[in-house]
Protein backbone atom coordinates (compact mmCIF):
# COMPACT_ATOMS: atom_id res chain seq x y z
CA UNK A 1 0.00 0.00 0.00
CA UNK A 2 1.22 3.92 -0.74
CA UNK A 3 0.01 6.66 1.73
CA UNK A 4 1.93 9.90 1.90
CA UNK A 5 2.29 11.15 5.46
CA UNK A 6 3.98 14.07 6.83
CA UNK A 7 6.85 12.76 9.39
CA UNK A 8 9.55 14.70 11.76
CA UNK A 9 12.77 14.65 10.25
CA UNK A 10 14.42 14.39 13.75
CA UNK A 11 12.16 11.82 14.51
CA UNK A 12 13.05 9.63 11.50
CA UNK A 13 16.44 10.44 11.82
CA UNK A 14 16.94 9.33 15.50
CA UNK A 15 14.64 6.09 14.29
CA UNK A 16 17.68 5.64 11.66
CA UNK A 17 20.20 6.12 13.86
CA UNK A 18 18.77 3.99 16.58
CA UNK A 19 17.82 1.19 14.28
CA UNK A 20 20.77 0.90 11.47
CA UNK A 21 17.51 1.12 9.15
CA UNK A 22 18.29 4.21 6.40
CA UNK A 23 15.24 2.96 4.05
CA UNK A 24 12.24 4.66 5.52
CA UNK A 25 9.85 2.36 4.11
CA UNK A 26 11.95 -0.38 6.07
CA UNK A 27 12.27 1.60 8.97
CA UNK A 28 8.22 2.19 8.94
CA UNK A 29 7.73 -1.25 8.98
CA UNK A 30 10.05 -2.03 11.43
CA UNK A 31 8.72 0.99 13.93
CA UNK A 32 5.14 -0.21 13.10
CA UNK A 33 6.27 -3.99 13.91
CA UNK A 34 7.78 -2.78 17.11
CA UNK A 35 4.41 -0.46 18.32
CA UNK A 36 2.08 -3.82 17.67
CA UNK A 37 4.58 -6.39 20.04
CA UNK A 38 4.94 -4.10 22.82
CA UNK A 39 0.95 -3.29 22.71
CA UNK A 40 0.15 -7.05 22.46
CA UNK A 41 2.45 -8.55 24.89
CA UNK A 42 1.35 -9.45 28.15
CA UNK A 43 1.58 -7.88 31.18
CA UNK A 44 4.15 -9.12 33.18
CA UNK A 45 3.54 -9.29 37.44
CA UNK A 46 0.44 -6.86 37.24
CA UNK A 47 0.28 -5.10 40.60
CA UNK A 48 -1.52 -6.99 42.99
CA UNK A 49 -4.47 -5.69 45.24
CA UNK A 50 -3.85 -7.16 49.20
CA UNK A 51 -6.72 -7.70 51.26
CA UNK A 52 -5.75 -4.80 53.63
CA UNK A 53 -6.09 -2.53 50.12
CA UNK A 54 -9.03 -3.99 49.27
CA UNK A 55 -10.54 -3.42 52.66
CA UNK A 56 -9.27 0.58 52.94
CA UNK A 57 -10.64 0.85 49.60
CA UNK A 58 -13.78 -0.62 50.54
CA UNK A 59 -13.66 1.75 53.77
CA UNK A 60 -12.72 4.70 51.53
CA UNK A 61 -15.72 4.36 48.87
CA UNK A 62 -18.75 4.10 51.44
Amino acid sequence: MQITIELDDRLLDRARLISGIEETSALIHAGLQALIERQSAPVENPPRITSDQRAEQTISDS
